[in-house]
């Protein structure tokens, strides 16, 4: 296994290797978990993996690969396996990692909507003097 930014992750890959329109091709699933950092409560959230892809290897970029493949500039003799894995995993998590809703709440994190409102203008910072004296 090897490192992706991730504390801890664990995460297999099913890969057909196919021919598509006489170019080499690789359908995949991608099934694990990868343990994040929640960027609400900054706690670390085990954020689940289950995703298809196919890819279509090519020498060049282009624009018309059909099918519904993702073109990826790769030499099929030299593929990386490893490499491949890697990125469809990275495209795979969620930009922003967080828990469930709710969950975070009972750890202690602040809500979006705790903010005070005056004057029907809404202040996020109203009450963060209290919470860093609470620390």
């Amino acid at each position: 296994m090897r490192e992706v930014g991730a504390r801890n992750a664990s995460v297999a890959a099913h890969l057909d290797f196919v021919e598509f329109d006489g170019q080499p091709a690789i359908r995949g699933k991608l099934e694990g978990s990868i343990e994040l950092q929640c960027q609400r409560c900054l706690e670390s959230v085990t954020v689940g993996l289950d995703e298809g892809f196919q890819v279509l290897l090519v020498d060049a970029e282009r624009d018309d690969e059909p099918g519904g493949y993702e073109p990826v500039i790769a030499d099929a003799a030299r593929l990386d396996v490893c490499w491949l894995v890697e990125e469809q995993a990275l495209l795979a998590i969620p930009l922003v990692p967080m828990h469930a809703a709710g969950l975070c709440e009972k750890r202690g994190a602040v809500r979006a909507d705790e903010g005070k409102v005056e004057d029907g203008r809404q202040k996020p910072f109203a009450n963060l003097r209290d919470m860093l004296r609470e620390r």
